[in-house]
């Protein structure tokens, strides 16, 4: 999404009750609300990814977008997990480990009550 909060506006307007979303996050190790931006192709390789937020401006983006109630039913992946994923992908594909570790997918439903 190019402009993040006006595109969970327009989905929060046709939303009844239920939003499930998965998203990447990033920046997970920041505990104020945070959204990493992406110029380029930095995100997966592709050119159209261009925000990735933390949980907590996950969150708030959301609830500003109208939805009451948010709640992460899947992911992020625990430290340990993270943390050897990273290292395997630093190894063995050359990724940067800190870029891999600080993010992750999640999935997130929201309630418009």
């Amino acid at each position: 999404m190019k402009y993040p909060l006006l595109a969970l506006e327009k989905v929060a307007s046709v939303t009844n009750e239920l939003l499930i979303l998965e998203t990447e996050v990033d920046l997970l190790g920041i505990s104020m609300p945070a959204v990493a931006f992406y110029a380029g192709s930095e995100l997966n390789k592709d050119p159209t990814n261009w925000w990735a937020p933390n949980l907590k401006a996950l969150r708030h983006l959301l609830q500003v977008a109208g939805f009451k109630r948010v709640k992460i039913v899947s992911g992020p992946a625990p430290f340990l997990k993270r943390f050897f994923r990273s290292l395997k992908g630093t190894l063995g594909k050359g990724n940067s480990f800190f870029e891999s570790y600080k993010r992750d997918r999640v999935v997130v439903h929201a309630w418009k009550n």
